[in-house]
């Protein structure tokens, strides 16, 4: 299956429906084939005190972040319906139990479910109930939260796909902390059940490597010419997720593929039995009439001990490659 790079506006559009169009145009354009939105409430999510809050890659409040780049319910619905007109899947993140309502009413195609989401248990549930595939991040998460989590969907009999995500959610994460390590770990204890990585690097170095370990989602933030945003120093831009995307296509490729009919190139990559002096009728094979060349077309090299001893059925001229019916 060829892993699925889903590119994250967030709140990258800056509270710019106008941006937010041009970002999922030029995710289609790219060759993308979803889309990652964030659905804020900010009243019902967060309470007085997210207003002395600040994440540590900004100086404002995280109040003051999400409110000044907040999208309406009635412009996400239109999102939403743009992203369906050209193609793109409508992937989107809930933080409050209103917004997971929200999401169904617009008949989101999955619902990824933010690493500070893995404990809200009334959350999870709700998602839970409206079976609607889900991607879940794991960052600041132990794996037994995790587990947890994971058996919310199973005690709810939801049936439907669910991919775990190796994350750091640090912003932006050093090189030295993303442990991709992790992610083996990660599929070692979820059998069955898709493993990705969420990148909050800079560069798209980390989710090249997620990929080559085999990563089957890779969830990274987007942003262009007009982004704004604390999320922006870590998002990746066209080309990067044009190259991610291409990189995808040959993991499928590399991953899952026939091997190569090499047949020709044993011919002459392999060695043979070869007559290493003129060998007379009758006359017994050993180390000092017996060599091993190219090409591959005669009795195998790995064969030579098994030669040794046997006799010529007829005269075997010097540097001839010997055939089975040549030898006794």
């Amino acid at each position: 299956m060829k892993p699925l790079i889903v590119p994250d506006i967030g709140i990258n559009h800056g509270g710019s429906i106008r941006v937010a169009k041009r970002m999922i145009k030029a995710i289609k354009l790219c060759g993308g084939t979803c889309v990652k939105m964030q659905l804020h409430m900010p009243e019902q999510e967060m309470s007085r005190e997210c207003k002395t809050i600040k994440p540590g890659n900004s100086t404002h409040s995280i109040w003051d972040i999400i409110k000044s780049s907040n999208l309406s319910l009635r412009q996400h619905r239109d999102l939403r319906t743009y992203a369906k007109h050209l193609g793109l899947m409508y992937i989107c993140t809930p933080f409050c139990l209103e917004a997971v309502d929200e999401l169904v009413k617009m008949d989101v195609d999955v619902i990824k479910i933010g690493s500070g989401e893995v404990n809200n248990v009334p959350l999870l549930r709700k998602v839970a109930k409206t079976k609607i595939p889900v991607i879940l991040s794991s960052g600041m998460n132990h794996l037994d939260n995790v587990m947890s989590a994971v058996n919310e969907f199973h005690f709810s009999h939801h049936a439907e796909p669910l991919a775990i995500l190796h994350c750091n959610s640090v912003y932006p994460t050093p090189y030295k902390n993303v442990n991709l390590a992790r992610m083996k770990e990660t599929y070692k204890r979820f059998i069955n059940i898709p493993v990705g990585y969420s990148d909050h690097c800079v560069g798209i170095g980390p989710s090249i490597i997620a990929l080559g370990m085999g990563a089957q989602v890779i969830e990274k933030h987007f942003t262009m010419i007009g982004g704004s945003g604390p999320d922006v120093e870590v998002s990746m831009g066209g080309l990067e997720f044009r190259e991610l995307l291409v990189l995808a296509k040959v993991v499928d490729k590399v991953m899952s593929g026939p091997s190569a009919d090499d047949s020709i190139t044993k011919q002459f990559a392999f060695h043979s039995i070869v007559a290493k002096t003129d060998i007379k009728k009758g006359e017994t094979l050993k180390p000092s009439n017996i060599t091993v060349k190219r090409p591959g077309t005669g009795i195998p090299a790995r064969e030579y001990d098994s030669v040794l001893g046997q006799r010529a059925k007829a005269n075997i001229k010097i540097d001839t490659v010997i055939k089975s019916k040549d030898i006794q």
